[in-house]
């Protein structure tokens, strides 16, 4: 949800203007955990490290005209084929022959952006002037608009969901079915 709020931000999270789909940033996710380097333990996880290394990979490391993101039999990186004039090759993994990525003609602004956040970030992690501001406020910008939206849609449908503590962490919360 953060990837697609920032890419949403920067005018690059619509396949119909070039940039790239809900779907296919899954699939970029999920070939991200499924590929990552050190073993992603869900409890002890630290998102900002992920999400930071996301964006390196993205943004910096990975090749986008000539290797493709596969998803299935636990992920992997593959030539992709030389008939594909995509700028990004996402097999769909329901139907391989579909490319989900072929709309996406952004992707270098997808990459330049992906690579900005990581070096902003890095920097804000980095410095030893610390503010009170969030860092991740670096990169994502919340609005007045943004704001009363969100608040809308809690007091509309902030009864659908009810938060329990989790017996393991007492300042933890975890949310469970509605009347369980």
């Amino acid at each position: 949800m953060v990837v697609k709020q920032f890419l949403q931000q920067r005018g690059l999270n619509e396949v119909f203007s070039g940039g790239i789909s809900s779907y296919s940033l899954t699939i970029m996710c999920v070939s991200f955990l499924q590929l990552h380097p050190r073993k992603v333990v869900a409890s002890k996880a630290n998102l900002g490290v992920l999400l930071l290394e996301f964006f390196e990979l993205y943004g910096s490391r990975f090749s986008y005209t000539n290797i493709q993101i596969s998803v299935e039999n636990g992920g992997s990186y593959r030539r992709a084929p030389l008939t594909s004039i995509s700028q990004i090759f996402l097999p769909d993994p329901l139907n391989l022959e579909n490319n989900i990525g072929r709309a996406t003609n952004r992707i270098m602004a997808i990459r330049q952006a992906f690579r900005w956040a990581f070096q902003v970030l890095t920097l804000s992690i980095n410095s030893t002037q610390r503010n009170n501001n969030s860092i991740l406020g670096q990169i994502i910008h919340f609005n007045k608009e943004v704001v009363d939206q969100r608040a809308w849609l809690q007091k509309t449908f902030g009864h659908l969901i009810v938060v329990k503590p989790n017996e393991d962490e007492s300042t933890s919360s975890q949310p469970v079915e509605p009347n369980s």
